[in-house]
């Protein structure tokens, strides 16, 4: 009798079967431990799994920190003229967008305007609007449903009992990826549809790759009779008299397809940190946007917050060749086939802000690839001509294109470069005191000054405008501090765009 710890004997294997002969030249563990086997393949491959997806996530990181690395090391083996030239370009690239987001900002006064002297003008109405309730066109109210289940019928709660809108002619539906939590809040819905029946549940196709396009296809192939669809994401509570307000624009402004609402950060804490959170979303949503869209002549839906003629979205999402990712780019689709997006800042929706640094930072490096894969595949509309049946665009438009996709890209690098020209200098010229170091950093030469004393106008210009167009939020208080920090804003803002075009290289190379 064999023992588990010995081999059957060679000689005792010549009369045996092939069969037993193929099993005596097996390894000994896989006879008799083919579980351990089995769990050491599954663990060696997990392993592999998360190695991978580790490299993945954290190549964009190292190419950033190489591009940073690299760039100071090269600064430090130029001569004082090939540095001039470098600075000189550099600080003029960043004074131009420091003075275009001026000019943006100034122009952004014009819809806060017009928004609050329509605020007015109802309210002297005590609440009335033109378009009587009777004319007004059915509304579908989506939910990007992403969140834990409590958020996400909290949403429906308050889109069903806070919106002022005529009941039998509003909808709601919430847009799931996952199955089982799918599955689990339809349960959860029912006491909900039990009181309203305009409530629906739709679960996104199982595909091989997750787009915007894919899923609003699925949503309007179910048929809607809804002739306005807005799209919210999760956590995203409009303003009881939002959707009225997009409604109204879009019913009086016929030329209008799109109604681009402003997003607000609500927080109730006093804290400095909140105020600054909620001060920098004010800069991009109520002053940045509008005011590009005012300047250049061209609004775009930036994913969230905005209302759409259905039909405007069906063509927008039905005729393109590859699909749309993301709300932003979906935007921009619709822009190149005609469809005008007007920017509405009585359209307010509320959002919490990041509670942590990470998703504060996962946010911002979100936002900056996609605009990072707008601009590879939109910048080419300017120079293309415009189809023939759409909207022409001029040359302010194409100009438009060039400084949001293009030079704001450039812009980045010009920032960080100039960081990195700064930062190259103190290990060449180390200064022995702070005034030298200032003098260093801010005025190696003279056309320096002069350029830097535009940038810090511009810069005193757009936060001053900033506060004046901030949410009941942000504290007065909170504008000085604004306008200290902003400079390191921007380097951080640079830096997070970088990341952004470096996570879509890596997508586009995976």
């Amino acid at each position: 009798m064999l023992t588990p710890t010995e081999p059957p004997p060679l000689e005792r294997q010549s009369g045996k079967s092939a069969a037993f002969n193929s099993v005596a030249e097996t390894p000994f563990y896989e006879q008799h431990r083919p579980d351990q086997l089995l769990l050491t393949k599954a663990v060696s491959n997990n392993a592999l799994t998360r190695a991978s997806l580790v490299t993945r996530d954290w190549t964009p990181n190292a190419l950033v920190i190489s591009y940073l690395v690299f760039s100071i090391s090269l600064y430090t083996l130029f001569t004082p003229p090939v540095l001039k030239a470098f600075w000189f370009l550099y600080l003029t690239i960043s004074t131009y967008i420091a003075a275009v987001t001026t000019l943006e900002a100034f122009d952004s006064l014009t819809p806060l305007q017009d928004a609050r002297k329509a605020l007015r003008k109802v309210e002297e109405k005590e609440w009335e609007f033109a378009t009587a309730e009777g004319d007004l066109p059915c509304l579908d109210l989506v939910i990007n449903a992403d969140a834990s289940q409590n958020i996400v019928l909290d949403h429906v709660h308050s889109m069903l009992e806070r919106v002022v809108y005529p009941r039998d002619k509003l909808q709601v539906t919430v847009f799931y990826n996952e199955t089982v939590v799918a599955e689990n809040l339809d349960g959860q819905l029912s006491d909900i549809r039990a009181k309203h029946s305009a409530v629906r549940l739709i679960q996104a196709p199982r595909t091989g790759t997750v787009s915007m396009s894919t899923n609003i296809k699925h949503l309007l192939s179910l048929g809607s009779s809804s002739e306005i669809t807005a799209f919210f994401e999760c956590g995203q509570y409009p303003h009881p008299l939002g959707p009225r307000w997009a409604v109204e624009r879009l019913v009086q402004d016929e030329k209008a397809d799109i109604v681009q609402g402003r997003r607000v950060l609500s927080s109730w804490s006093s804290t400095v940190l909140s105020s600054l959170l909620s001060i920098e979303h004010d800069m991009i949503y109520a002053v940045s946007q509008p005011g590009r869209a005012a300047m250049w002549g061209f609004g775009v839906f930036n994913g969230s917050n905005g209302y759409w003629r259905t039909s405007v979205l069906q063509n927008a999402v039905t005729t393109c060749e590859t699909p749309a990712v993301d709300g932003l780019d979906l935007g921009f689709r619709a822009f190149s086939k005609g469809a005008v997006t007007v920017h509405d800042m009585n359209v307010i929706a509320y959002e919490s802000g990041p509670t942590t640094v990470r998703t504060y930072w996962t946010t911002h490096v979100a936002s900056a690839r996609q605009w990072a894969l707008a601009s590879a595949r939109y910048t080419k509309l300017a120079f293309t001509r415009t189809p023939k049946g759409r909207r022409k665009r001029d040359i302010k438009s194409r100009l438009g294109i060039l400084s949001m996709l293009l030079l704001d890209r450039l812009g980045a690098h010009a920032i960080v470069q100039y960081f990195c020209m700064a930062l190259g200098l103190l290990f060449t010229r180390t200064p022995r005191s702070p005034l030298d170091l200032a003098y260093l950093i801010y005025l190696p030469y003279d056309i320096s000054i002069w350029l830097i004393v535009a940038g810090l106008f511009c810069l005193d210009a757009t936060v001053t405008i900033v506060g004046r167009a901030r949410s009941e939020f942000v504290s007065l208080w909170t504008v000085p501090i604004a306008l200290l920090l902003y400079p390191f804003l921007l380097v951080f803002k640079a830096v997070v765009d970088l990341l952004g075009q470096a996570k879509q290289i890596i997508a586009w190379c995976g």
